[in-house]
């Protein structure tokens, strides 16, 4: 497994994990990130469904691809900062 960073440009950057196991037709790429989808005997099928939506609450973007090698490259992005509107925030102040 290879883990690597770089500037994506534009104020983010990307990570991508890269695996060296038996990786998914390239149709499928989009496929692995339904809900209940899952390559797996006996998985769940809702891990990276889970993964991109964390990733996409926090402005980012989830991706597959195969890896150059075999296997598979997922790989995300985030913004390296955000900016705070305070008319968005919400506090939770217990009963009045």
């Amino acid at each position: 497994m290879r883990i690597s960073t770089r500037d994506g440009g534009g104020g983010e950057i990307v990570v991508a994990v890269d695996d060296s196991g038996p990786g998914f037709d390239a149709q499928d790429a989009e496929r692995v990130f339904a809900p209940f989808y899952s390559t797996k005997p006996g998985g769940l099928g809702i891990g990276l469904s889970i993964c991109r939506s964390i990733i996409e609450a926090h402005d980012g973007r989830l991706w597959a691809e195969a890896g150059d090698l075999g296997g598979a490259v997922f790989a995300f992005t985030l913004p390296t900062h955000r900016e705070l509107h305070p008319e968005s925030e919400q506090t939770t102040d217990g009963p009045s």
